[in-house]
């Protein structure tokens, strides 16, 4: 997976995302009796995440985005841009700290391949016009970084629990029917009862008062209640009557397994457990471990990039 989407994950949800790569066991985490603050990138490095970032926006969305209002009180995107990448910095510079405090280092083949992506960033750099003088030394710290915290959110999922079963992610193909009350209920299973070769989606058609018939639903989408009803369900077995905030359902179980619903849902709960892990050893770490961002390299970064937009992007150069 590339850097580039590791940015964007870690830009949005605070953590990177997975690549397959063999490291040893953490070491217990040390707890300082003194926390000792982070620190922070210089001005420059700052302006290569937002000057990157802007760039790929801008190829994305064209210049245009920047302008647009996001607020009643007229903020642009602009503003909400450079918040966004604030926050983003804060986070790799601490998720950084973490693995310099838990000894994570990288391999010989990693230095090498992060020293050449270095170099021809540079020389990419150098055609857009390096008009402050960033070192290869700053971009190296900022690619080396970015490794390392691929590698700590490698180490912090393969410690925890988050193993998602089948059952915890099955998906569910259903139809529903809504009725308005009771009596209503009482009279469409009547007529579902009548006959085993009763249409269900037609009596629901004609009497649900939710047009959406045909459902997939895993565990807990729609409540207990219903999980408690559904779930027990066999293909073709009809539910009870189901009440729920003055409404009554009916369901019947199309197919008790969906197997690719099941499979993307069960992707996406390992991803959001995973993605919890991490934050929960982010905000254990940052509490004992004060931040504050150097307010004025990021003015000085905002400077630099309100002159100097162009720069390429850091996150794809190590891909």
């Amino acid at each position: 997976m590339s850097f580039k989407k590791i940015f964007t994950i870690i830009f949005c949800v605070v953590c990177l995302a997975a690549v397959s790569i063999g490291c040893a066991k953490l070491p217990e985490r040390t707890i300082h009796e003194v926390p000792r603050k982070v620190t922070s990138y210089s001005a420059s490095q700052m302006y290569l995440a937002l000057a990157g970032r802007r760039s790929e926006m801008k190829n994305v969305y064209t210049d245009k985005i920047f302008d647009v209002q996001v607020s009643d009180t007229g903020k642009r995107y602009e503003e909400t841009f450079r918040d966004i990448v604030y926050d983003y910095l804060i986070k790799v510079q601490v998720m950084a700290e973490m693995c310099d405090e838990r000894e994570i280092e990288l391999s010989m083949t990693d230095t090498k391949n992060i020293e050449k992506a270095a170099k021809t960033y540079m020389e990419e750099f150098a055609t857009c016009g390096n008009l402050y003088d960033i070192t290869e030394e700053e971009v190296v710290k900022m690619m080396s970084d970015l490794k390392k915290i691929e590698m700590l959110r490698e180490l912090i999922v393969e410690e925890s629990d988050i193993e998602v079963s089948d059952s915890d992610a099955r998906v569910m193909d259903v139809m529903r029917i809504e009725l308005p009350s009771s009596e209503a209920a009482s009279e469409v299973m009547e007529k579902i009862q009548s006959s085993q070769d009763a249409d269900f989606f037609n009596i629901a058609r004609h009497n649900s008062e939710n047009g959406e018939i045909e459902l997939s639903v895993g565990m807990g989408d729609l409540g207990d209640v219903f999980d408690e009803e559904i779930f027990r369900l066999n293909d073709g077995e009809v539910s009870p009557v189901i009440q729920s905030n003055g409404k009554y359902y009916i369901f019947k179980c199309i197919s008790g397994y969906n197997e690719d619903a099941t499979a993307a849902r069960k992707e996406k709960m390992t991803k959001e457990r995973q993605s919890r892990a991490i934050g929960l050893e982010y905000e254990k770490y940052l509490s004992d471990h004060p931040y504050e961002m150097d307010e004025v390299a990021f003015n000085e970064a905002v400077k630099m990039c309100n002159d100097n937009p162009e720069a390429p992007d850091i996150y794809e150069a190590i891909e």
